[in-house]
This record gives structure tokens, sequence and C-alpha cells, in this order.
């Protein structure tokens, strides 16, 4: 017995179309993630790396529901009029889970061939997406009461996962209307902004020159100690000068080495030749002020004029320490 459709209604779709057409677009969903996770996207600036650490767990969160949703639209809370493919129990929805969190393993462990740094609060952000999906899974077949702790607990997993960059991107954002002053510490996340090797760099009210707070850097004695801005505004075009105030709190004098350089200075390979460097003295107890002129950065390079406003580090280092020391740094800014 034949079934009779409708004048004016279309045709039922084919389950083959349907199942092409679903395949496709859960490759592409994979192909789009797998790119996102290896592809050494050139990042300027803190805000933008807070925005790319912000969308890993959405983002993993969005592809479990939707390849999910590829093979049974109803087990995510789509309208039954969609064509299941496979029924997606609880036990197959956690098999696409665990093979999305073994893709977000290997494209961490990828990102060191790509010239981009793993990050185990990545890994951590990407399971917290997938957890986020599973209960946004279980949701869906329970009943009221459940169904909305579960729905509450899905947004808390995303939220917390997300946070902390959200707070830091707002931190991005009062460091810009800053500018020209690069760093005061007079926010606590501001400290996210610098990076160390062999040294440590903490917030202190001992001392200041700008505001409450400076910033306590305590070098170690390895070969060659260093605290480094690395996210800040780097277009330093249009400025005259550097300066900052440093303080020497020990019994002996101290030795430092100011480099800058510019994104360029990885195609010529980080040559000693190809980047500002500047002597810094610090005499016992004294505060000094940093004082450069930024034409001289501009033409530190031996072969180029280092490019004024695409500035990428400003980094101070310490040269086989005998023995571990402290300063204060504070007031970092560009002057007209």
């Amino acid at each position: 017995m034949s079934t009779a459709i409708a004048p004016g209604t279309p045709a039922p779709e084919s389950l083959k179309l349907i199942i092409i057409r679903r395949l496709s677009m859960a490759s592409g969903l994979i192909g789009l993630v797998s790119f996102g996770l290896v592809f050494p996207f050139p990042l300027r600036g803190r805000l933008w790396a807070e925005l790319f650490n912000m969308a890993h767990a959405p983002v993993f969160f969005i592809t479990l529901v939707s390849l999910t949703g590829f093979l049974d639209p109803s087990a995510v809370g789509l309208p039954k009029r969609f064509q299941t493919l496979v029924r997606m129990k609880f036990r197959r929805v956690l098999i696409v889970t665990v093979s999305l969190m073994m893709l977000g393993l290997v494209g961490e462990y990828l990102q060191k061939f790509a010239n981009r740094t793993p990050s185990y609060a990545d890994v951590s952000a990407n399971l917290s997406g997938l957890l986020a999906g599973l209960m946004w899974v279980a949701a869906i077949e329970e009943q009221r009461k459940k169904r909305l702790l579960l729905i509450l607990a899905t947004g808390a997993t995303l939220l917390g996962a997300t946070v902390t960059a959200l707070a830091n991107s707002w931190d991005c954002i009062q460091q810009f209307r800053k500018f020209p002053q690069l760093a005061s510490f007079e926010r606590a996340l501001e400290l996210n902004a610098w990076e160390t090797d062999g040294a440590t760099i903490i917030r202190s009210t001992n001392w200041s020159t700008d505001g409450k707070f400076s910033g306590l850097v305590a070098m170690g004695d390895n070969k060659y100690p260093s605290v480094n801005l690395e996210w800040f505004d780097g277009d330093w075009s249009g400025f005259r000068q550097l300066q900052m105030d440093l303080r020497n709190p020990g019994p002996k004098p101290q030795n430092l080495i100011l480099k800058i350089f510019d994104r360029q200075h990885s195609r010529h390979d980080f040559e000693y030749a190809d980047r500002f460097h500047e002597a810094v003295q610090l005499p016992p107890g004294e505060v000094v002020t940093v004082t450069v002129e930024l034409s001289n950065v501009e033409n530190a390079p031996a072969t180029r004029r280092m490019k004024m406003d695409d500035i990428k580090m400003l980094e101070f280092y310490a040269i086989r320490p005998a023995e571990e020391f402290v300063f204060y740094i504070d007031n970092v800014r560009l002057v007209p």
C-alpha cells in the first residue's frame, strides 16, 4: 500500500543524501578543529592570545554536541523530525568524547612543531568543554528538575573554563587604556604580561614610583636569568624615549642587560647584532631611571632598521650572576 503525499509537499529527503551531508559536515568540523589546534596563528598581542585561550572549552563543547547531533539529532535536543542515523546512547557519546580528547592531546603535542606553545591549561579547557558536552547530552534524557540542574552545571563548567581568560582579556583592555605606559603593576593580572626564565616576578608595596605597587624581580644564579615584558602595545613609533624606574635594595651593585627587539628579529635567527642591547648598572640602595633613546633602538640592527611600530619584547637579563639578587621595577613608559 503506497503512502500519499499531499500536493505541494516536498518529497522526503533520501537517507543516502542525509548521510553524505552529515558526514561531510562532521568531517569539515573535525578538520576545522584540527587546523585550529596546530596552525601557527600570528597572534599580535596578549588580548588575541587570551581570546584563543577562551575559545578552547566552547569549541570542544560545540564539537561534541554537533558530532552527536549529526548522528542523532534528538540526543542533543533537536526536534524528532530530523532523521536519526545512529541512536547515540551515552556509551557511544562517551566514545566520541574520548576520541575528541585524544585529538586535543595530539594537537597540543604537535604545536611544538608549529611554532606554538603546548599548554596544560589548554588541555584542561578542552576537557572542560567535553565534560560540559556530556552533561548537555545527559540533560536531554532527564526529567525537568534534573535536566535544569545538568544544564546549569553545563553553563557553570563552561564559565569556569573561560573565566580566567575573560579576566585576562579585561586586563588587556585596561593595559591598552594605560598606553603609553607599558607597566605599572597596579593590577594583579598585569603580571601575566611578563615571562621569566630562571627568575620570578611578584607585585610589591615596599617601593614604587607610580601608584602603590611595583614589580619585585628575584634573579637566580643560573647562566642567564631573565624577566621580559612580552605582551604590550608594540607600536612605539611617534615616541622619543623609553623610561622605567629601577631600584636595587641590596648591599652590592648589580648589572643587567636591557634587550629590545621587534617581530622581524625571528627572521634573522635571533642574531645578537639584529637587536638592541644596553648595559644597566644598579648601585646598592639607589633608584635609577633608565632612559633609552628610541632612535638608538631603531638603528640597533646591523643590516636594517628596527620596526618601531612592531616591537615584540623588552627584556632584562643578567650574565652569570655570582649569586641570587633582587631588584624593583616600576612605571615602564614611552615618552613622546
